[in-house]
């Protein structure tokens, strides 16, 4: 359920929706994420970002760096971006291959429903971020950076430019879609983060959104409804036991291998 739709959750349950049950596929992968109100001026959302990101921001404001919006000639180079990013945190991407961008920027595309940024410097890309734009809510969805020119602080750059962007195209809100909610919990706490959570593989992306002030938004979860009771202990069954087995999740791993090269 979307976060801005807590009040679903009453009227599903009393259709018999439940709380979908752990480790039971399909599993959410955003559960929460941080939002800003473009309803305010630049400068008052601004000084909202924590000291240390406005410091950044204006210092890489004043190096030689071009912002500019994409086409879809761009993806490989986007995707390029992502696989270094992906690299760097040892994590996988959640898109499995070029293509799979491809067909995002074609369906979108046609209505205006999707946009490229990119960050370069002397011609070479940087970062890049690929986001939504149908209703009132841009959204920040898919981004790369090489690991290059830290020093221009491309990454603050292009954030301050796309939120720069949505409020000047006329959206009401600017969302960065994703947030690790372990983490984000543990940082809004106040208390000292411990080290197991700064090991989480999205600890580091989590932290550098909310340096951008805005309100965390937690999702009210994702909801099933089981026809029978005893379908429901079936799923549940396989969720914990079959698809925790070794074996089954090395064949599952290989048939999606395949499923890519096939894509």
């Amino acid at each position: 359920l979307a976060y801005n739709l807590p009040e679903l959750v009453e009227t599903i349950e009393k259709s018999g929706f439940e709380l979908h049950p752990d480790r039971l596929p399909p599993e959410a992968t955003i559960t929460s994420t941080l939002l800003i109100d473009l309803s305010q001026d630049l400068d008052t959302i601004m000084t909202k970002f924590k000291s240390g990101r406005r410091k950044s921001i204006r210092a890489g404001l004043k190096h030689n760096l071009e912002i500019r919006t994409g086409t879809r000639d761009d993806i490989p180079m986007l995707f390029d971006l992502i696989m270094q990013t992906c690299d760097r945190r040892n994590t996988k991407p959640l898109y499995p291959n070029v293509n799979f961008i491809y067909r995002l920027w074609d369906l979108f595309a046609p209505n205006n429903w999707i946009v490229l940024h990119i960050a370069e410097t002397e011609g070479k890309p940087v970062c890049a971020s690929l986001s939504f734009t149908f209703g009132d809510t841009f959204r920040n969805s898919i981004w790369g950076w090489s690991g290059d020119y830290v020093h221009l602080n491309a990454s603050d750059v292009i954030d301050w430019k796309t939120i720069c962007w949505a409020k000047e195209n006329g959206f009401r809100y600017y969302d960065f879609v994703h947030l690790d909610t372990v983490s984000a919990k543990a940082l809004l706490s106040g208390d000292d983060v411990s080290d197991e959570i700064k090991a989480r593989a999205h600890y580091g992306s989590t932290f550098y959104k909310m340096r951008f002030g805005g309100d965390v938004m937690f999702y009210p979860g994702s909801y099933s409804y089981f026809p029978s009771k005893m379908k429901k202990s079936v799923f549940i069954f396989m969720a914990h036991t079959v698809l925790n087995n070794t074996l089954v999740k090395k064949a599952i791993q290989f048939v999606r291998k395949r499923a890519n090269r096939g894509n």
